[in-house]
Protein backbone atom coordinates (compact mmCIF):
# COMPACT_ATOMS: atom_id res chain seq x y z
CA UNK A 1 0.00 0.00 0.00
CA UNK A 2 2.79 2.40 0.93
CA UNK A 3 4.69 1.61 -2.26
CA UNK A 4 1.58 2.17 -4.34
CA UNK A 5 0.97 5.46 -2.58
CA UNK A 6 4.49 6.67 -3.35
CA UNK A 7 4.02 5.82 -7.03
CA UNK A 8 0.53 7.28 -7.48
CA UNK A 9 0.56 10.21 -5.08
CA UNK A 10 4.18 11.29 -4.43
CA UNK A 11 4.95 14.04 -1.93
CA UNK A 12 6.20 17.39 -3.27
CA UNK A 13 9.79 16.58 -2.26
CA UNK A 14 9.71 13.11 -3.77
CA UNK A 15 8.13 14.48 -6.92
CA UNK A 16 10.88 17.07 -7.27
CA UNK A 17 13.62 14.44 -6.94
CA UNK A 18 11.83 12.20 -9.41
CA UNK A 19 11.49 15.06 -11.87
CA UNK A 20 15.08 16.28 -11.57
CA UNK A 21 16.96 13.02 -11.12
CA UNK A 22 20.21 12.63 -9.23
CA UNK A 23 23.82 12.21 -10.36
CA UNK A 24 26.70 11.27 -8.08
CA UNK A 25 30.23 12.41 -8.93
CA UNK A 26 33.14 10.66 -7.24
CA UNK A 27 36.43 12.58 -6.96
CA UNK A 28 37.01 16.26 -6.29
CA UNK A 29 39.79 17.06 -8.72
CA UNK A 30 39.21 19.44 -11.61
CA UNK A 31 37.38 16.75 -13.63
CA UNK A 32 34.99 15.95 -10.80
CA UNK A 33 34.32 19.62 -10.04
CA UNK A 34 33.67 20.39 -13.71
CA UNK A 35 31.41 17.36 -14.10
CA UNK A 36 29.35 18.34 -11.06
CA UNK A 37 29.11 21.93 -12.33
CA UNK A 38 27.76 20.85 -15.72
CA UNK A 39 25.28 18.40 -14.17
CA UNK A 40 24.04 21.12 -11.83
CA UNK A 41 23.65 23.57 -14.71
CA UNK A 42 21.49 21.00 -16.48
CA UNK A 43 19.02 21.18 -13.62
CA UNK A 44 19.69 17.80 -12.01
CA UNK A 45 20.48 17.16 -8.38
CA UNK A 46 24.18 16.39 -7.92
CA UNK A 47 26.45 15.29 -5.10
CA UNK A 48 30.23 15.16 -5.24
CA UNK A 49 32.18 12.82 -2.95
CA UNK A 50 35.79 13.76 -2.15
CA UNK A 51 37.98 11.56 0.04
CA UNK A 52 39.97 14.43 1.56
CA UNK A 53 39.12 17.78 3.07
CA UNK A 54 40.56 19.67 0.11
CA UNK A 55 39.24 19.72 -3.47
CA UNK A 56 41.17 20.64 -6.61
CA UNK A 57 43.47 17.64 -6.96
CA UNK A 58 46.80 18.61 -8.48
CA UNK A 59 45.74 22.23 -8.88
CA UNK A 60 47.38 23.88 -5.89
CA UNK A 61 48.72 27.44 -5.93
CA UNK A 62 50.82 29.02 -3.21
CA UNK A 63 52.24 32.51 -2.68
CA UNK A 64 55.65 32.72 -0.95
CA UNK A 65 57.63 35.95 -0.68
CA UNK A 66 55.71 37.50 -3.55
CA UNK A 67 56.25 34.45 -5.83
CA UNK A 68 53.38 32.35 -7.15
CA UNK A 69 54.17 28.63 -7.06
CA UNK A 70 52.10 25.87 -8.69
CA UNK A 71 52.20 22.21 -7.68
CA UNK A 72 50.58 21.11 -10.95
CA UNK A 73 49.72 22.87 -14.19
CA UNK A 74 50.78 26.51 -14.32
CA UNK A 75 48.45 27.34 -17.21
CA UNK A 76 46.04 26.06 -19.84
CA UNK A 77 46.28 25.62 -23.61
CA UNK A 78 44.07 28.05 -25.50
CA UNK A 79 43.73 25.87 -28.59
CA UNK A 80 41.69 23.47 -26.42
CA UNK A 81 38.85 25.82 -25.45
CA UNK A 82 37.05 23.91 -22.69
CA UNK A 83 38.98 25.44 -19.79
CA UNK A 84 38.72 28.97 -21.19
CA UNK A 85 34.98 28.53 -21.75
CA UNK A 86 34.55 27.31 -18.18
CA UNK A 87 36.43 30.35 -16.86
CA UNK A 88 33.96 32.59 -18.70
CA UNK A 89 30.95 30.65 -17.42
CA UNK A 90 32.21 31.23 -13.88
CA UNK A 91 32.60 34.97 -14.46
CA UNK A 92 36.39 34.89 -14.09
CA UNK A 93 37.41 36.68 -17.29
CA UNK A 94 38.89 39.54 -15.29
CA UNK A 95 41.39 37.14 -13.69
CA UNK A 96 42.78 35.81 -16.98
CA UNK A 97 46.46 36.39 -17.79
CA UNK A 98 48.25 35.27 -20.95
CA UNK A 99 51.73 33.87 -21.25
CA UNK A 100 54.28 36.40 -22.42
CA UNK A 101 55.00 36.69 -26.14
CA UNK A 102 58.71 35.88 -26.31
CA UNK A 103 61.07 35.79 -29.26
CA UNK A 104 62.40 32.38 -28.21
CA UNK A 105 59.83 29.77 -27.19
CA UNK A 106 62.10 27.09 -25.74
CA UNK A 107 65.74 26.20 -25.29
CA UNK A 108 67.13 22.70 -25.82
CA UNK A 109 70.20 21.60 -23.87
CA UNK A 110 72.78 20.49 -26.42
CA UNK A 111 76.23 19.36 -25.32
CA UNK A 112 75.75 21.15 -22.05
CA UNK A 113 74.65 24.47 -23.59
CA UNK A 114 71.12 25.92 -23.93
CA UNK A 115 70.40 26.28 -27.67
CA UNK A 116 67.25 28.10 -28.86
CA UNK A 117 64.67 25.98 -30.61
CA UNK A 118 64.59 27.28 -34.20
CA UNK A 119 61.93 29.88 -34.93
CA UNK A 120 58.87 28.25 -36.46
CA UNK A 121 59.56 24.84 -34.90
CA UNK A 122 56.25 23.24 -33.87
CA UNK A 123 56.94 20.60 -31.18
CA UNK A 124 58.07 18.04 -33.71
CA UNK A 125 59.02 19.62 -37.01
CA UNK A 126 60.00 22.91 -38.65
CA UNK A 127 57.54 25.19 -40.41
CA UNK A 128 60.35 27.54 -41.53
CA UNK A 129 63.43 26.12 -43.27
CA UNK A 130 66.01 28.88 -42.90
CA UNK A 131 66.09 29.05 -39.05
CA UNK A 132 66.05 25.25 -38.94
CA UNK A 133 69.07 24.80 -41.21
CA UNK A 134 71.02 27.46 -39.31
CA UNK A 135 70.42 25.78 -35.94
CA UNK A 136 73.30 23.74 -34.41
CA UNK A 137 70.89 21.27 -32.81
CA UNK A 138 71.17 18.75 -35.66
CA UNK A 139 73.98 17.71 -37.94
CA UNK A 140 73.74 18.51 -41.65
CA UNK A 141 72.82 14.90 -42.35
CA UNK A 142 70.15 15.02 -39.65
CA UNK A 143 68.67 18.14 -41.21
CA UNK A 144 68.54 16.53 -44.63
CA UNK A 145 66.78 13.52 -43.14
CA UNK A 146 64.15 15.82 -41.62
CA UNK A 147 63.70 17.64 -44.93
CA UNK A 148 63.18 14.28 -46.65
CA UNK A 149 59.99 13.85 -44.63
CA UNK A 150 58.21 16.01 -47.19
CA UNK A 151 58.73 13.39 -49.92
CA UNK A 152 58.20 10.21 -47.90
CA UNK A 153 55.12 8.18 -48.71
CA UNK A 154 52.33 8.38 -46.20
CA UNK A 155 51.53 5.33 -44.12
CA UNK A 156 48.92 3.03 -45.62
CA UNK A 157 47.12 2.18 -42.37
CA UNK A 158 46.16 4.02 -39.18
CA UNK A 159 47.38 1.52 -36.59
CA UNK A 160 48.80 3.02 -33.41
CA UNK A 161 52.55 3.34 -32.97
CA UNK A 162 54.82 4.72 -30.32
CA UNK A 163 56.01 8.30 -30.42
CA UNK A 164 59.56 7.01 -30.94
CA UNK A 165 58.55 4.82 -33.89
CA UNK A 166 56.50 7.58 -35.50
CA UNK A 167 59.23 10.23 -35.24
CA UNK A 168 61.98 7.84 -36.33
CA UNK A 169 59.93 6.70 -39.33
CA UNK A 170 59.07 10.20 -40.51
CA UNK A 171 62.10 12.26 -39.40
CA UNK A 172 64.97 9.97 -38.40
CA UNK A 173 66.69 9.07 -35.13
CA UNK A 174 68.65 12.30 -34.72
CA UNK A 175 65.58 14.54 -34.49
CA UNK A 176 63.97 12.05 -32.12
CA UNK A 177 66.91 11.97 -29.71
CA UNK A 178 67.89 15.64 -29.76
CA UNK A 179 64.57 17.48 -30.01
CA UNK A 180 61.36 15.46 -30.31
CA UNK A 181 61.93 13.11 -27.37
CA UNK A 182 62.39 15.83 -24.72
CA UNK A 183 59.66 18.00 -26.25
CA UNK A 184 57.00 15.29 -26.63
CA UNK A 185 57.87 12.97 -23.74
CA UNK A 186 58.07 15.88 -21.34
CA UNK A 187 54.46 16.90 -21.92
CA UNK A 188 53.13 13.49 -20.88
CA UNK A 189 56.00 12.45 -18.57
CA UNK A 190 56.35 9.23 -20.56
CA UNK A 191 59.14 7.41 -22.45
CA UNK A 192 58.83 7.99 -26.19
CA UNK A 193 59.45 4.28 -26.78
CA UNK A 194 56.23 3.39 -24.89
CA UNK A 195 54.09 6.48 -25.48
CA UNK A 196 51.15 6.11 -27.88
CA UNK A 197 51.21 8.74 -30.64
CA UNK A 198 47.45 8.40 -31.18
CA UNK A 199 46.70 9.00 -27.49
CA UNK A 200 49.12 11.88 -26.93
CA UNK A 201 49.71 13.73 -30.20
CA UNK A 202 47.06 12.51 -32.66
CA UNK A 203 47.41 15.68 -34.73
CA UNK A 204 50.70 14.45 -36.22
CA UNK A 205 49.42 11.14 -37.67
CA UNK A 206 46.39 13.11 -38.87
CA UNK A 207 48.65 15.59 -40.68
CA UNK A 208 50.45 12.69 -42.35
CA UNK A 209 47.13 11.14 -43.36
CA UNK A 210 45.60 14.37 -44.71
CA UNK A 211 48.65 16.02 -46.29
CA UNK A 212 51.02 13.11 -46.95
CA UNK A 213 53.63 14.93 -44.86
CA UNK A 214 53.66 16.31 -41.32
CA UNK A 215 55.83 19.25 -42.36
CA UNK A 216 53.63 20.19 -45.30
CA UNK A 217 50.58 20.03 -43.06
CA UNK A 218 52.21 22.17 -40.36
CA UNK A 219 53.33 24.77 -42.89
CA UNK A 220 49.84 25.06 -44.37
CA UNK A 221 48.33 25.39 -40.91
CA UNK A 222 50.92 28.03 -39.93
CA UNK A 223 49.91 30.19 -42.91
CA UNK A 224 46.40 30.45 -41.48
CA UNK A 225 47.38 30.97 -37.84
CA UNK A 226 46.70 34.27 -36.14
CA UNK A 227 49.89 36.34 -35.82
CA UNK A 228 51.34 36.31 -32.30
CA UNK A 229 48.25 34.62 -30.86
CA UNK A 230 48.83 33.59 -27.23
CA UNK A 231 49.35 29.86 -26.66
CA UNK A 232 48.64 29.62 -22.94
CA UNK A 233 46.51 31.42 -20.40
CA UNK A 234 46.33 31.22 -16.63
CA UNK A 235 44.66 33.00 -13.72
CA UNK A 236 46.11 35.90 -11.82
CA UNK A 237 46.30 34.04 -8.49
CA UNK A 238 47.10 30.64 -9.98
CA UNK A 239 45.35 27.73 -11.60
CA UNK A 240 43.84 26.58 -8.31
CA UNK A 241 41.49 29.57 -8.54
CA UNK A 242 39.49 27.63 -11.12
CA UNK A 243 38.94 24.78 -8.66
CA UNK A 244 38.20 27.19 -5.81
CA UNK A 245 35.53 28.99 -7.79
CA UNK A 246 33.87 25.72 -8.84
CA UNK A 247 33.89 24.54 -5.22
CA UNK A 248 32.37 27.85 -4.10
CA UNK A 249 29.57 27.59 -6.66
CA UNK A 250 28.85 23.94 -5.81
CA UNK A 251 28.82 24.65 -2.08
CA UNK A 252 27.05 22.01 0.00
CA UNK A 253 26.78 19.67 -2.98
CA UNK A 254 30.38 18.68 -2.15
CA UNK A 255 30.70 16.08 0.61
CA UNK A 256 34.26 16.07 1.92
CA UNK A 257 36.08 13.30 3.80
CA UNK A 258 33.87 10.78 1.99
CA UNK A 259 36.13 8.04 0.61
CA UNK A 260 34.18 5.97 -1.91
CA UNK A 261 34.95 2.26 -1.77
CA UNK A 262 32.34 0.27 -3.72
CA UNK A 263 29.88 0.97 -6.51
CA UNK A 264 26.95 -1.40 -6.86
CA UNK A 265 23.29 -1.09 -7.77
CA UNK A 266 19.90 -1.54 -6.19
CA UNK A 267 16.81 -2.48 -8.19
CA UNK A 268 16.65 0.81 -10.05
CA UNK A 269 19.55 2.96 -8.82
CA UNK A 270 23.29 2.96 -8.30
CA UNK A 271 24.74 3.00 -4.80
CA UNK A 272 28.18 4.20 -3.73
CA UNK A 273 29.39 3.13 -0.31
CA UNK A 274 31.98 5.17 1.56
CA UNK A 275 34.54 4.04 4.10
CA UNK A 276 32.41 5.25 7.03
CA UNK A 277 29.57 2.94 6.00
CA UNK A 278 27.36 5.60 4.39
CA UNK A 279 25.52 4.67 1.19
CA UNK A 280 24.71 7.31 -1.44
CA UNK A 281 22.19 6.48 -4.16
CA UNK A 282 21.84 8.09 -7.57
CA UNK A 283 20.41 7.51 -11.02
CA UNK A 284 23.82 7.93 -12.70
CA UNK A 285 27.42 8.03 -11.50
CA UNK A 286 30.50 9.80 -12.87
CA UNK A 287 33.83 8.42 -11.60
CA UNK A 288 36.76 10.85 -11.82
CA UNK A 289 39.14 9.10 -9.42
CA UNK A 290 42.52 7.68 -10.60
CA UNK A 291 42.22 4.50 -12.66
CA UNK A 292 43.36 2.14 -9.91
CA UNK A 293 40.82 3.53 -7.42
CA UNK A 294 38.08 3.48 -10.05
CA UNK A 295 38.97 -0.15 -10.82
CA UNK A 296 38.61 -1.19 -7.17
CA UNK A 297 35.19 0.47 -7.03
CA UNK A 298 34.02 -1.35 -10.17
CA UNK A 299 35.37 -4.81 -9.37
CA UNK A 300 31.96 -6.31 -8.60
CA UNK A 301 29.74 -4.22 -10.87
CA UNK A 302 31.91 -4.17 -14.02
CA UNK A 303 34.84 -6.61 -13.67
CA UNK A 304 35.90 -6.43 -17.34
CA UNK A 305 36.14 -2.62 -17.23
CA UNK A 306 37.96 -2.83 -13.90
CA UNK A 307 40.54 -5.14 -15.41
CA UNK A 308 41.24 -2.72 -18.24
CA UNK A 309 41.54 0.15 -15.77
CA UNK A 310 44.23 -1.79 -13.91
CA UNK A 311 46.31 -1.89 -17.09
CA UNK A 312 46.82 1.88 -17.01
CA UNK A 313 50.25 2.54 -15.51
CA UNK A 314 51.27 5.56 -13.46
CA UNK A 315 54.53 7.42 -12.91
CA UNK A 316 55.57 10.12 -10.48
CA UNK A 317 56.73 13.66 -11.16
CA UNK A 318 58.19 16.43 -9.03
CA UNK A 319 59.36 20.01 -9.31
CA UNK A 320 61.53 22.42 -7.36
CA UNK A 321 60.98 26.16 -7.33
CA UNK A 322 64.09 28.30 -6.85
CA UNK A 323 64.08 32.10 -6.71
CA UNK A 324 67.28 34.12 -7.25
CA UNK A 325 68.07 37.80 -7.48
CA UNK A 326 67.85 38.41 -11.23
CA UNK A 327 71.41 39.71 -11.38
CA UNK A 328 72.65 36.39 -10.00
CA UNK A 329 71.50 34.46 -13.10
CA UNK A 330 73.62 35.08 -16.20
CA UNK A 331 71.28 33.41 -18.71
CA UNK A 332 68.83 35.87 -20.33
CA UNK A 333 65.82 33.65 -19.44
CA UNK A 334 64.15 34.94 -22.59
CA UNK A 335 61.95 31.89 -23.22
CA UNK A 336 59.31 29.76 -21.55
CA UNK A 337 61.97 27.33 -20.44
CA UNK A 338 64.41 24.60 -21.37
CA UNK A 339 64.07 20.89 -22.19
CA UNK A 340 66.78 18.29 -21.72
CA UNK A 341 67.33 15.26 -24.00
CA UNK A 342 68.17 11.92 -22.40
CA UNK A 343 71.53 11.96 -24.20
CA UNK A 344 72.62 14.87 -21.99
CA UNK A 345 72.49 12.56 -18.95
CA UNK A 346 71.39 15.25 -16.51
CA UNK A 347 69.62 14.53 -13.19
CA UNK A 348 66.71 16.85 -14.09
CA UNK A 349 64.18 16.83 -16.94
CA UNK A 350 63.74 20.50 -17.74
CA UNK A 351 63.28 24.03 -16.40
CA UNK A 352 60.45 26.54 -16.70
CA UNK A 353 61.45 30.20 -16.50
CA UNK A 354 58.32 31.09 -14.54
CA UNK A 355 59.13 34.77 -14.03
CA UNK A 356 59.60 35.17 -17.80
CA UNK A 357 56.71 32.99 -18.91
CA UNK A 358 54.02 34.63 -16.80
CA UNK A 359 53.49 38.25 -15.74
CA UNK A 360 53.15 38.82 -12.03
CA UNK A 361 54.58 35.49 -10.89
CA UNK A 362 57.59 37.04 -9.13
CA UNK A 363 58.59 40.49 -7.86
CA UNK A 364 60.67 42.75 -10.08
CA UNK A 365 64.32 41.81 -9.95
CA UNK A 366 63.63 38.13 -9.09
CA UNK A 367 64.25 35.14 -11.35
CA UNK A 368 61.79 32.36 -10.52
CA UNK A 369 62.73 28.93 -11.88
CA UNK A 370 60.74 25.70 -11.79
CA UNK A 371 63.00 22.66 -12.18
CA UNK A 372 61.43 19.27 -12.96
CA UNK A 373 62.62 15.85 -11.82
CA UNK A 374 61.30 12.29 -11.72
CA UNK A 375 60.41 12.21 -15.41
CA UNK A 376 61.14 9.49 -17.98
CA UNK A 377 64.93 9.83 -17.67
CA UNK A 378 65.20 10.69 -13.96
CA UNK A 379 62.76 8.37 -12.19
CA UNK A 380 65.26 7.63 -9.39
CA UNK A 381 65.20 11.30 -8.34
CA UNK A 382 61.78 10.68 -6.78
CA UNK A 383 63.61 8.69 -4.07
CA UNK A 384 65.74 11.67 -3.00
CA UNK A 385 64.87 13.75 0.06
CA UNK A 386 63.68 17.32 -0.39
CA UNK A 387 67.04 18.70 0.71
CA UNK A 388 68.85 16.45 -1.77
CA UNK A 389 66.51 17.48 -4.59
CA UNK A 390 67.05 21.15 -3.81
CA UNK A 391 70.83 20.68 -3.87
CA UNK A 392 70.66 18.90 -7.25
CA UNK A 393 68.44 21.66 -8.63
CA UNK A 394 70.84 24.35 -7.39
CA UNK A 395 73.81 22.63 -9.05
CA UNK A 396 71.94 22.27 -12.33
CA UNK A 397 70.77 25.89 -12.27
CA UNK A 398 74.37 26.95 -11.69
CA UNK A 399 75.83 24.80 -14.49
CA UNK A 400 73.13 25.37 -17.11
CA UNK A 401 71.91 28.91 -16.39
CA UNK A 402 74.81 30.45 -14.49
CA UNK A 403 72.85 30.90 -11.24
CA UNK A 404 75.19 32.12 -8.49
CA UNK A 405 74.84 31.96 -4.74
CA UNK A 406 72.04 30.60 -2.61
CA UNK A 407 68.43 31.00 -3.78
CA UNK A 408 66.11 33.24 -1.81
CA UNK A 409 63.41 30.57 -1.95
CA UNK A 410 63.30 26.80 -2.40
CA UNK A 411 60.07 24.77 -2.48
CA UNK A 412 59.58 21.13 -3.54
CA UNK A 413 56.36 19.61 -4.88
CA UNK A 414 55.87 15.90 -5.56
CA UNK A 415 53.13 13.79 -7.12
CA UNK A 416 54.13 10.11 -6.66
CA UNK A 417 52.14 8.03 -9.12
CA UNK A 418 50.41 11.18 -10.29
CA UNK A 419 50.86 10.81 -14.05
CA UNK A 420 48.95 8.18 -16.08
CA UNK A 421 51.03 6.63 -18.84
CA UNK A 422 49.39 6.53 -22.26
CA UNK A 423 51.05 3.38 -23.54
CA UNK A 424 50.72 1.93 -27.04
CA UNK A 425 47.09 1.01 -27.64
CA UNK A 426 45.75 3.41 -25.00
CA UNK A 427 42.95 4.81 -27.20
CA UNK A 428 41.63 1.32 -27.93
CA UNK A 429 41.90 0.40 -24.25
CA UNK A 430 39.79 3.39 -23.20
CA UNK A 431 37.25 2.76 -25.97
CA UNK A 432 36.84 -0.83 -24.78
CA UNK A 433 36.53 -0.05 -21.09
CA UNK A 434 33.90 2.62 -21.77
CA UNK A 435 31.86 0.06 -23.73
CA UNK A 436 32.10 -2.32 -20.77
CA UNK A 437 30.74 0.16 -18.24
CA UNK A 438 27.08 -0.27 -17.23
CA UNK A 439 24.68 2.25 -18.73
CA UNK A 440 24.54 5.18 -16.34
CA UNK A 441 28.18 4.90 -15.22
CA UNK A 442 30.76 7.19 -16.81
CA UNK A 443 34.45 7.98 -16.28
CA UNK A 444 36.38 11.21 -16.70
CA UNK A 445 39.77 12.59 -15.74
CA UNK A 446 43.40 12.55 -16.76
CA UNK A 447 43.58 8.76 -17.13
CA UNK A 448 41.63 8.62 -20.37
CA UNK A 449 41.83 11.16 -23.18
CA UNK A 450 44.34 13.82 -22.17
CA UNK A 451 46.28 14.84 -19.07
CA UNK A 452 45.94 18.62 -19.42
CA UNK A 453 43.31 20.62 -17.57
CA UNK A 454 41.41 21.51 -20.79
CA UNK A 455 41.30 17.79 -21.66
CA UNK A 456 39.98 16.92 -18.20
CA UNK A 457 37.37 19.68 -18.33
CA UNK A 458 36.22 18.56 -21.79
CA UNK A 459 36.02 14.91 -20.71
CA UNK A 460 34.05 15.92 -17.62
CA UNK A 461 31.65 17.96 -19.73
CA UNK A 462 31.05 15.03 -22.07
CA UNK A 463 30.52 12.62 -19.17
CA UNK A 464 28.06 15.07 -17.61
CA UNK A 465 26.10 15.40 -20.86
CA UNK A 466 25.84 11.61 -21.17
CA UNK A 467 24.76 11.28 -17.54
CA UNK A 468 22.12 13.98 -17.95
CA UNK A 469 20.78 12.37 -21.12
CA UNK A 470 20.67 8.99 -19.38
CA UNK A 471 18.79 10.38 -16.36
CA UNK A 472 16.29 12.23 -18.58
CA UNK A 473 15.64 9.05 -20.56
CA UNK A 474 15.34 7.11 -17.32
CA UNK A 475 12.91 9.66 -15.95
CA UNK A 476 10.76 9.32 -19.04
CA UNK A 477 10.63 5.55 -18.74
CA UNK A 478 9.84 5.79 -15.01
CA UNK A 479 7.03 8.27 -15.69
CA UNK A 480 5.56 5.95 -18.31
CA UNK A 481 5.79 2.98 -15.91
CA UNK A 482 4.22 4.98 -13.07
CA UNK A 483 1.35 6.15 -15.28
CA UNK A 484 0.69 2.63 -16.53
CA UNK A 485 0.56 1.36 -12.93
CA UNK A 486 -1.74 4.19 -11.94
Amino acid sequence: MAAGTEQCMPSDAASEVSRRGRVLVVGGGIAGLAAAWHVSNAGLEVKLLEASERVGGKLYSEWIDGCLLESGADGFLLRKPSARRLVSELGMDGQVVHAAQLKVSTYVLHRGRPIPLPAGFSLLAPTRWWPFFLSPLLSFGGKLRVAAETILARRSDDADETVADFVRRRFGSELLERVAEPMLSGVFNAPAAQQSIRATFPQFPELERCHGSVIRGLRRRARHALPEAPVFFSLRDGTEELARMLAERLGSRIIRRARATVLDRTIDRFRVKTSDGTAHEADAVILTTPADITASMLTLLAPAAAERLRRIRFAGIGSVYLAYPRDNVSHPLDAYGLVIPAAERRPIDGITFSSSKWPGRAPDGVALLRIFFGGPNTRDAMNLSDSQVVEVARQEAAEILGARGAPNLARVFRWPGGYPQYDLGHVELVDQLERELPSGVYVAGCCYRGVGVPDCVYGAEQAALRAVDYVHALGGSRTATSESRT
